[in-house]
């Protein structure tokens, strides 16, 4: 097979599951059964329990001073992302669609309110793959697959859960 033919492949295969898939994510009300839950996991598709740990024991406990309290000195990480809690998913079939390129592992800082990289400093930092095209801002580093991409798009409010599936 020939490159046009392996970018035609991809192209229809891309095409197909955006026709034969929602275009957006199931919300359930409530917890689903083990079977419910097998029927999304089998299909390998996200979904979101609106409220589904609203009545769990932490939400209403864990404030930053119980924490605060609970941890004593250690140290916790937090990741906040530029969006807060809303997510841009993208299928495992779309990879096409994002590109990547290898990248010296670094941490996230905040720099006096602004965001940057801060390469680590030891001997032994690994290359790893980054995604170069952002559905967000689908005009800067597309590759020739990027304008078949259909993100779909979460908003989640506190107490909801989101189930993702592996890869993506």
């Amino acid at each position: 097979m020939d490159a046009d033919s392996v970018g035609d492949a991809i192209s229809g295969l891309i095409r197909s599951y955006g026709e034969l898939n929602s275009q957006c994510v199931d919300e359930l009300e409530e917890e689903p059964s083990p079977l419910e839950f097998m029927r999304y996991a089998a299909i390998n598709r996200p979904f979101v329990i609106r409220g589904g740990c609203s009545r769990w024991r932490a939400t209403k406990v864990w404030t930053a001073g119980y924490l605060e309290d609970r941890m004593g000195g250690d140290e916790v990480k937090v990741a906040i992302t530029p969006h807060g809690k809303s997510f841009t998913l993208l299928p495992p079939l779309e990879v096409a669609c994002v590109g990547e390129r290898t990248f010296r592992s670094a941490t996230y800082v905040r720099d006096e309110g602004e965001r940057g990289l801060r390469i680590e400093e030891d001997e032994g930092g690994q290359e790893v793959p980054f995604p170069t095209w952002d559905p967000d801002r689908p005009e800067i580093r597309p590759t020739k697959f990027s304008h078949l991409s259909k993100p779909l798009r979460v908003e989640l409010n506190a107490g909801d859960m989101l189930y993702l599936p592996a890869l993506w």
